[in-house]
C-alpha cells in the first residue's frame, strides 16, 4: 500500500509562503523548519543566558503527541513479518 502524499500551504503568517508535499503536517512543518532554523541542545551558560534575557521554556509535548497520532497510520500501511513457527 502506498501512503498518499499531499500539498501543504506553508506560511508564516506574514510574507512567507510555500508548498510542501509530504504525507504529514509534520513532515511539512519538519522540512521548512529544516530550511530556517538550527536546533541543539542547550548547553548550561546558553540556558542561564537565555533565561536572565527573560526567555520561557517552552513545551513541545502538544505537537509530539499532535505527530504521534499523524503518523500512527504508518503502522497499519506496512503490517510487521510474521515471525516463523518453531517446531517442537
Amino acid at each position: 500500500m502506498k501512503l498518499k502524499q499531499k500539498l501543504y500551504v506553508c506560511t508564516d503568517g506574514a510574507d512567507y509562503r510555500s508548498l510542501v508535499r509530504a504525507l504529514t503536517r509534520a513532515s511539512a512543518m519538519n522540512y521548512i523548519a529544516e530550511k530556517s532554523i538550527t536546533i541543539e541542545i542547550a548547553g548550561p551558560d546558553q540556558i542561564v543566558e537565555l533565561t536572565k534575557a527573560g526567555v520561557e521554556v517552552e513545551d513541545a509535548k502538544a505537537t509530539e503527541v499532535n505527530a504521534t497520532e499523524e503518523l500512527s497510520f504508518a503502522s497499519v500501511a506496512e503490517p510487521a513479518p510474521e515471525k516463523p513457527k518453531r517446531k517442537r
